[in-house]
């Protein structure tokens, strides 16, 4: 399965999405830890599937429990990016989900003990789900994702922003539809949804992967920027990355002109509050052979 065109191109400036993303809050991140049981689990075995240039990779290697990181990211230029970065107990490779099985079998890696999918979409959430997930997976998987309800690719229309500005940027952002589903469609919840509802006579009710519902849990948070440095956050976006031309400055007038709203209010510094929540989810894999293969 070849990268997907629009993610290729949207997230080629590699260095400038490392520097203007948010990173995810310590509280959350250590909550999840305890969800999947590998909180104090000193050097256990940590698969980071897609990790991009390493916004999460980065706090799972800084913990005190050491542990063990294999980064798969198969954009060349956000892995370049976290290879930089030189990480502890992180080997990196390029990869993407449907190789992975293919890979620990050829190189006869051991199981994993959680599997980690930071910010992901529809289409990574299906090739999860069609993964060998056995092959690897020794415990947990999750699923995180860091949401800002004004500027995030993944603000779901349900989401209330806190200000008029904030609506504003959202508008700007569902605006620009293409054939990807994002977390902020709220599709790759139907993922779990479908198997949820499958009777004892389907497949994938024959062949469980992990346990259902999903477990879930978020933390709101607010951070500060200027507005150049908002619009340079904003720009990182795919969909606006790839713009060119009249419509790209269509698009940056449009976000100043929300920026200069009355109802936003900046700091002594110039900067302005953005609000936004990290959501996490979490299941545990189903240990067994599957079903329909005669367990």
């Amino acid at each position: 399965m070849s990268l997907h065109e629009r993610a290729q191109q949207g997230f080629s400036s590699a260095s400038s999405y490392d520097t203007h993303r948010p990173s995810y809050p310590p509280k959350i991140v250590s909550a999840l830890l305890e969800h999947l049981d590998l909180a104090n689990a000193l050097n256990a075995r940590i698969l980071d599937v897609g990790a991009g240039t390493g916004k999460f990779t980065a706090l799972l290697a800084a913990r005190e429990e050491d542990f063990e990181i294999v980064a798969v990211e198969p954009h060349a230029q956000m892995r370049a990016e976290l290879e930089k970065k030189a990480l502890q107990r992180v080997e990196v490779i390029d990869s993407n989900v449907m190789n992975l099985v293919q890979l620990w079998e050829d190189e006869k890696r051991e199981k994993v003990d959680g599997v980690v999918a930071a910010q992901k979409t529809v289409s990574d959430i299906r090739s999860y789900l069609s993964l060998e997930s056995r092959h690897i997976v020794h415990s947990q998987e999750i699923l995180a994702e860091q949401s800002c309800k004004c500027l995030e690719d993944n603000a779901p229309a349900d989401w209330t922003p806190t200000t008029k500005w904030e609506t504003k940027m959202k508008a700007v952002i569902w605006e620009q539809q293409d054939e990807k589903a994002r977390f902020r469609h709220s599709e790759w919840q139907k993922v779990f949804d479908e198997r949820l509802k499958t009777t004892p006579w389907t497949i994938p009710a024959a062949d469980p992967l992990f346990s259902l519902p999903l477990g879930h849990e978020s933390e709101e948070f607010v951070y500060w920027l200027t507005k150049d440095a908002i619009w340079d956050r904003f720009h990182t976006l795919s969909m606006i990355a790839v713009m060119e031309g009249e419509q790209l400055e269509a698009t940056k007038l449009r976000v100043y002109e929300a920026m200069n709203d009355e109802d936003a209010v900046a700091n002594e510094k110039g900067e302005l509050p953005l609000h936004g929540k990290t959501v996490i989810y979490w299941t545990s894999a189903i240990p067994g052979a599957p079903l329909v293969n005669g367990g």
